[in-house]
């Protein structure tokens, strides 16, 4: 369960993805502080979902892996 969290508390996004594909491209906005993550169309829609701890630790888990230096 990736989503449930608590309410957002200072959303200082300090990690984000860009997905490109033929339909055009998507920004995701991660803050691991308070928990919440933006979701960009490039429709316009914006959608917000809330972390779980779950979720929190897998995330953090994988930005560890990325940031090791080699």
């Amino acid at each position: 369960k990736m989503y449930g969290g608590e309410p957002m508390r200072c959303f200082i996004p300090r990690h984000g993805f860009r997905f490109v594909g033929e339909e055009g491209e998507s920004d995701v906005l991660i803050c691991l502080e308070c928990y919440w993550i933006y979701f960009f169309y490039r429709s316009g829609a914006r959608v917000t979902a809330s972390l779980s701890e779950e979720g929190k630790r897998s995330l953090e888990s994988f930005f560890s892996d990325v940031m090791k230096p080699a």
